[in-house]
């Protein structure tokens, strides 16, 4: 199974505005023919959630998730995981 995150763009009645979502899909994203399937499958989420049946949507990028890898969650708070590189002058 292929997971997508999928951000796109919407215009209905006179206002825009901008959203993401997470797709699972049996296949990879390979043709056009994927990309309108997901758009249409997308554009009726949206129309639902927001109660605008005359929604118009566009997938503005897409990026395929990493495979599930075990992740270490350590007990507490985070860890800090900023690294700092000293400046060379």
């Amino acid at each position: 199974m292929a997971k997508y995150f999928i951000a796109y763009a919407y215009l209905s009645n006179g206002s825009n505005g901008f959203g993401n979502i997470e797709a699972d899909r049996s296949w990879p994203i390979s043709s056009t023919e994927d990309i309108a399937d997901l758009t249409e499958h997308i554009t009726e989420a949206v129309r639902q959630r927001l109660k605008q049946p005359r929604l118009t949507l566009a997938i503005v990028n897409w990026q395929q998730f990493e495979a599930d890898i075990e992740r270490y969650r350590p007990d507490g708070p985070p860890p800090n995981n900023i690294i700092c590189l000293p400046a060379k002058t």
